[in-house]
């Protein structure tokens, strides 16, 4: 039977009046939710290899969906990890949760422990965000459940004063039981204090639908109330599925609270199940913001771009007084200090204003220099600002110059060392060193290469950039005083490309996703190798015969011979007409059809069958095309997806197959063959519709209709119930390009100008005479203060229910 289009169900649902378009208009304020987790380090760990140790590594999981993975962290129990990661979320989110595996290469992952934070203390408890010592449970089926369950209550008062409490049992959705994990005939229990119901039994089903209602009555209810979902498909006695325990504190009367409640295991279940496991230190900070839509914040926008566009503009308007909040210590959001810097790149570059303004900031740089040996070596706005515009505008561009060079090191795993004292005693001979040094200058040559043959693929606004740094340069008297070659108009601009550019790339490469995981000892060793070579020759060899660092001394000769290279590259990337216009990338430097993952996969077809395609995703599209067909191509745009979900297994008698249902063309079945391949693929998915602002539907149903019934649920086509399966938006932020859209920006500034607004406003507005730059200052604070209370009000006018 051929499978039907999910789109049909959500048409005749929106005519009965569900709100499934909710996030697709941009005018509308939204609520936005992210957690930052910090998974610093362990201790006590158990031992899971025979060698007494472990290699443990931390998955991160929101709502039993994978989101991302720590490096391994080879033979301790002791493990330092010391990785952030940003999550934007649902925001219906239930949990988060971090599990915690022994690395295996031959075997499956060993199980360490876990640690869960619930919906509800992740809300309500700030003292989460400050880092502290966690005890790792048990992973084991009593703790490892999945799952939630649609429940409604209605507190009223009978005739005779008595409480009543009315608990509809509505659905459940994404079942398991460790009897199977698709075929199960569930039921509910529901207890409060010593009265127990019992709704019917759904047989082979993890999408059941009851909607059976119970009353009690009591004099004064109980504090909760108990929902236990129970699995009656084994022989004998019913199993546990997991249970959700209901405060009932907070209802009020006579107005129904209807809400998903994640399946928790039962307490008895983890008596002894949280000791021996190990402890892991680490924080979560939860935030949660209205974001209005972006014209709210219209006139902070047009004031930043009009504070920009000359060096008079950026010392007395806005850019002046951001960078006086920047410099309050006390400030409660002084530790934006580097996320302003971003913000405002990010916005100038979505206005095209960016490279003006850094000609501007940085001319006013250089020009109050008067030592060429201190040009940019400070965190000067000017330097923070640069910094993040290169990150934002040259990702891509860095990936494609240093990324081959960079997997190779990884992949090879050579001892590269060429420090006598940290050799052991063994190898510390003039051989062993040369060796090394042979490795190493492979690598710097192959580094060295694609970096002077890059110049043409260099993105235009930083060459822009660069252009205008030189520029600035030769006009200083005072920096070029003396020097005939005017070596300081090539050191300005390799002070950024090499130094803040490519060499922290080669000394952390997967800080800007050039790999997955954290370098092992040695080749994080290479690593710092390379990145002081390039470092040397982005300093003209200037560091050679200082004594320094005298190791490097085997490298001393390709630096040399390089210098050369590195002034004519230079000149290159600044050979261009400072005031051309025009970029090939999108808001942030993301380019839009460079692809994310390719790859062969059975794909489902119009006759039903199953037949390779190459599947190729960007930010844009997704490319399903015959192999060796170009033609055949069939195109889908990422902006029109409504949800793309993991299948349920029986709906094609398959593991792993994605369902990508799109507003107008037919829906894609993807079948991947592996659980990590599916899941790369699936977050790759979640990245590109998060950049594409696609109109994700808060529901689907996960299988496909074969006679007359959903795979999943069981339920009729045609039947006006939702969909049984919720679908998952939850994003792993990426470092330096992870928000798109400009709003998320102004909201980010105007939060921070609000905080500092208080300060400012107590040093503008109660002085009576100012020196001339702080009376301009004073005009564009009262400028601003108008603008912050504009947007104040308007925040509290949208103000709608919080995700609480």
């Amino acid at each position: 039977m051929a499978a039907r289009n999910p789109l049909a169900l959500l048409e005749r649902l929106s005519k009965h009046g569900t709100a499934f378009t909710s996030q697709i208009s941009a005018e509308q304020a939204t609520w936005q939710t992210k957690v930052i987790l910090k998974i610093n380090e362990a201790k006590n760990l158990p031992s899971r290899d025979v060698n007494g140790y472990a290699d443990p590594f931390c998955l991160v999981h929101v709502d039993d969906e994978l989101i991302a993975r720590t490096s391994t962290v080879w033979k301790t129990l002791t493990p330092f990890f010391g990785e952030e990661f940003q999550i934007e979320l649902s925001n219906n989110f239930q949990s988060l949760t971090v599990l915690m595996y022994d690395m295996d290469k031959r075997t499956a992952n060993d199980p360490i422990g876990k640690l869960s934070f619930s919906r509800h203390q992740l809300v309500n408890d700030a003292s989460l965000a400050v880092d502290k010592w966690y005890p790792l449970t048990k992973i084991c089926r009593e703790t490892q459940l999945y799952g939630e369950i649609f429940v409604e209550l209605l507190l009223s008062e009978t005739s005779t004063g008595l409480d009543e409490l009315t608990v509809t049992i509505v659905k459940a959705r994404d079942l398991s039981s460790k009897e199977s994990m698709t075929k199960m005939d569930p039921f509910v229990v529901v207890k409060l204090d010593e009265q127990t119901c019992m709704t019917d039994r759904v047989r082979a089903t993890k999408y059941p639908f009851w909607n059976q209602f119970f009353t009690f009555e009591r004099a004064r209810l109980g504090p909760e109330v108990s929902v236990v979902v129970r699995d009656n498909s084994g022989m004998g006695s019913s199993s546990f599925l997991g249970e959700a325990v209901i405060p009932l504190s907070d209802l009020d009367k006579d107005i129904p609270t209807r809400s998903w409640y994640k399946l928790q295991p039962r307490a008895k279940d983890l008596e002894g199940l949280k000791t021996g496991y190990g402890s892991l230190r680490c924080s979560v900070k939860f935030s949660y913001e209205l974001i209005l839509p972006a014209e709210s914040y219209s006139g902070l926008m047009g004031f930043l771009t009009e504070s920009v566009g000359s060096e008079e503009a950026i010392s007395t308007k806005l850019i002046a007084i951001i960078q006086e909040a920047l410099a309050d210590r006390e400030n409660p959001t002084a530790d934006m200090r580097d996320e302003i810097p971003r913000t405002l790149v990010h916005l100038l570059l979505s206005s095209n204003h960016c490279v003006e303004f850094l000609k501007h900031l940085n001319g006013m740089e250089i020009g109050k220099q008067t030592e060429s040996s201190t040009l940019f070596r400070g965190n000067s706005l000017a330097t923070k600002c640069t910094d993040q515009f290169m990150k934002a505008v040259g990702l891509a561009y860095l990936h494609q110059t240093l990324k081959p060079t960079i997997e190779l090191v990884f992949k090879e795993k050579k001892d590269c060392e060429i420090d006598e004292s940290k050799l052991p005693k063994k190898l510390r001979t003039p051989e062993t060193i040369q060796k090394h040094a042979t490795l190493l200058k492979r690598y710097l040559e192959m580094l060295l290469e694609s970096l002077f043959n890059s110049a043409d693929k260099c993105p235009l606004p930083m060459k822009q950039v660069f252009r205008h740094i030189r520029d600035a340069a030769s006009k200083n008297d005072a920096i070029t005083k003396g020097q005939q070659d005017m070596t300081v108009t090539y050191t300005a601009v390799s002070g950024f490309v090499f130094l803040r550019f490519f060499a922290p790339a080669v000394l952390s490469p997967k800080l800007f996703g050039m790999w997955g995981q954290l370098a092992d000892a040695r080749t994080a060793r290479t690593l710092t190798i390379l990145a002081k070579a390039l470092m040397a020759i982005g300093n003209l060899g200037s560091s050679i015969g200082s004594g320094k660092e005298a190791y490097m001394e085997p490298l001393h000769p390709i630096i040399t011979e390089n210098v050369a290279n590195v002034r004519k590259f230079i000149d290159k990337i600044c050979g261009v007409n400072p005031e051309v216009q025009g970029s090939g990338n999108a808001p942030g430097g993301m380019q839009l059809d460079a692809p994310l993952a390719e790859g062969v996969f059975p794909v489902r077809v119009a006759n039903g069958s199953w037949a390779k395609r190459e599947v190729v995703l960007s930010l844009a599209t997704l490319c399903l095309s015959k192999p060796k067909d170009p033609g055949s191509n069939q195109m889908i745009k990422i902006a029109g997806l409504l949800a793309v979900e993991q299948l349920d297994a029986s709906a094609f008698d398959k593991k792993y197959c994605l369902e990508v249902i799109h507003q107008r063309d037919e829906p894609v079945y993807i079948n991947f063959g592996s659980e990590n391949t599916c899941m790369s693929w699936l977050q790759l998915f979640r990245k590109s519709c998060h950049v594409s602002h696609s109109p994700i539907q808060p529901v689907v149903h996960a299988g496909v209709v074969k006679s007359g019934r959903w795979t999943c649920c069981k339920y009729k086509d045609g039947d006006t119930v939702f969909p049984c399966s919720k679908t998952h938006s939850t994003v792993m932020l990426d470092q330096f390009a992870d928000e798109p859209n400009v709003k998320t920006w102004l909201h980010k500034l105007f939060t921070f100008l609000l905080a500092a607004k208080p300060k400012l406003e107590r040093k503008y507005k109660g002085a009576e005479a100012l020196p001339v730059g702080d009376e301009l200052k004073k005009e564009s604070g009262e400028q601003l203060f108008r603008i912050l209370d504009d947007i104040n009000l308007m925040h509290l006018l949208s103000q709608e229910a919080s995700p609480k």
